[in-house]
């Protein structure tokens, strides 16, 4: 059976989350990466689709690391405030899913069997930084891609958008806004996620 599950975040069942992002320049060439991991136990979920019980409930836990892989090549451009790169590359996914679901009307309670699998998805995207203030201790940027197109998933995209502040001449402060979603249907696993929250970073320039 497939059911439909909706479930906000909470750091209640947050076992672990780490992300780390980085960029090495070359002239106008830069290899770009950004790793992403959650463990997201033992959390309650409730059927929200009209056509089931409400009283359909599971216990899932969900370890999703997500590792976007990128080349990019910075436009020329006479303005010193703005640059714009536009960048491809492959966002290798590794999933691991355990459910257990309950049906309390019945009191019945099956246990799934767990779920792993990787996969790899083309990605190609715009990133634009721009310098706020004459002294450039401001920044922001935004950030755009899409990708899958069927090869593994049907589609795969992020938004990406922030402000910057430079503590020093080579430590940014960082905050913005994340949304990363997937939609994969293969192997008998249908993976639809939406993932989107505030970010807060800081960094090292050199």
């Amino acid at each position: 059976q497939t059911f439909g599950w909706n479930k906000g975040f909470t750091f209640e069942n947050l076992h672990m989350y780490a992300a780390f992002i980085g960029k090495l320049k070359y002239e106008r060439v830069s290899f770009v990466f950004d790793v992403s991991y959650v463990n997201y136990k033992s959390f309650g979920t409730t059927t929200n689709r009209p056509n089931l019980p409400q009283e359909y409930s599971a216990n899932t836990t969900a370890k999703q690391a997500v590792y976007d892989l990128f080349l990019a090549y910075l436009f020329p451009s006479k303005s010193k405030k703005t640059m714009v790169d536009i960048y491809g590359g492959g966002r290798l996914w590794n999933l691991d899913l355990e459910a257990t679901v309950l049906n309390a009307t019945t009191g019945t309670q099956n246990v799934e069997p767990g779920y792993s699998n990787s996969w790899l998805d083309p990605v190609i995207g715009v990133n634009a930084e721009y310098v706020l203030d004459s002294k450039g201790k401001w920044g922001a940027w935004t950030k755009g891609d899409i990708g899958g197109f069927g090869v593994n998933s049907q589609m795969t995209w992020q938004m990406n958008v922030g402000v910057a502040y430079m503590l020093s001449p080579n430590v940014p402060l960082t905050l913005g806004f994340k949304y990363l979603g997937v939609n994969y249907y293969k192997n008998n696993l249908n993976w639809t996620v939406n993932e989107y929250g505030p970010t807060l970073g800081i960094g090292f320039r050199y």
